[in-house]
């Protein structure tokens, strides 16, 4: 997931940062956006990515992949919808869904925008 601060960015931010990584694994990468404040209220981008995670895993040969070996990430804001995603999914009794979760530059604060 990309960063952006629940309020902008877009999912090919994160194309090339991804791109090197995926030429030396067998990984198929998605880039899914969400819904951006303020015309979604939280959990609403959580809830999307659920729904992302939820198709990968129902749907795997449409996508061509092993729905055992499902893993979502993110950098900043993507962390916490990452994480977020994860613990709904163990809320719902579908934690099985997720092979792993890889968290990159997490953003636990907004005081570094701030004077």
């Amino acid at each position: 997931m990309h960063g952006g601060a629940y309020i902008g960015g877009d999912a090919l931010n994160e194309a090339d940062a991804f791109r090197n990584a995926s030429m030396r694994t067998d990984a198929v990468y998605f880039f899914p956006d969400v819904r951006y404040a303020p015309f979604v209220t939280n959990p609403g981008q959580t809830e999307d990515l659920y729904v992302v995670v939820k198709e990968l895993y129902t749907n795997p040969e449409k996508y061509g992949i092993d729905k055992n070996r499902i893993a979502i990430g993110g950098r900043s804001t993507g962390n916490t919808l990452a994480l977020g995603t994860a613990l709904m999914l163990q809320e719902k009794k579908e934690e099985y869904m997720l092979k792993g979760l890889y968290l990159l530059l997490p953003s636990i604060n907004n005081l570094m925008w701030t004077d």
